[in-house]
């Protein structure tokens, strides 16, 4: 649909989430968010990347959702954004991202 956007702040995110929160607390039921991410453009065009994905962590860590980030080591998605077939390129490492995890998890 021409011009037609979807609002992508933490409050849309959030009740996007609530719907699989609120399934897992009705069933009793653990949630696992797998491979959630942004694409490497998000992230080097200043297109709110960095805030999508903390925003992501903090709705999930607010729930008690498991989560993991896709990928470790990827050129469209990854922290690292080299080739998968090759080893980790340590000047390939998408700093913010690092940060945010770092920040984050890292206690």
């Amino acid at each position: 649909m021409d011009g037609y956007a979807l609002p992508r702040d933490k409050s849309y995110l959030a009740a996007e989430i609530e719907r699989f929160v609120s399934f897992g607390r009705k069933h009793n039921v653990p949630l696992y968010l797998g491979e959630f991410g942004c694409i490497n453009f998000c992230f080097t065009e200043k297109l709110g990347g960095i805030e999508w994905v903390s925003d992501v962590i903090d709705i999930a860590l607010k729930h008690n959702i498991n989560l993991n980030f896709h990928t470790f080591h990827e050129i469209y998605f990854g922290l690292y954004l080299n080739h998968a077939s090759q080893p980790v390129n340590p000047q390939v490492l998408n700093k913010e991202l690092a940060a945010l995890f770092s920040k984050k998890f890292v206690q």
